[in-house]
């Protein structure tokens, strides 16, 4: 029985329009985006409207289905956030307070014009 795929991987949507619908539909999609010369596009509804073309002139057993293949590895945090506070953010913590403690007349004070 054959079916048309639309595989979406990475922003990227290949119509594959002469699969096997026995056979994973995945594999054949993965062995269909790494051939390097096929075509694809980066607009997902123009790969599906492509695919509905095709089944409208060639007509398949189980029709259109989507396909999205996912990134098998995740990626690692670029950076690790610690644990603990640094040293920088308790400093500044430190003057802060001492700014709150201070009379306000003590650092504003009237200026007289004569």
């Amino acid at each position: 029985m054959s079916v048309i795929l639309v595989a979406t991987f990475k922003g990227k949507s290949w119509v594959i329009d002469n699969a096997d619908g026995d056979k994973d539909w995945e594999f054949q999609a993965a062995e269909h985006i790494s051939n390097p010369e096929s075509r694809y596009t980066t607009d997902r509804a123009k790969a599906l409207l492509i695919a509905h073309n095709v089944q409208h002139k060639k007509p398949s057993a189980r029709g259109v289905w989507e396909v999205r293949l996912s990134d098998p590895k995740p990626k690692p945090d670029p950076k690790p956030k610690p644990s603990h506070t640094p040293k920088s953010t308790a400093k500044r913590r430190g003057r802060e307070s001492t700014r709150q403690n201070t009379d306000r007349s003590q650092r504003f004070s009237p200026v007289s014009f004569l």
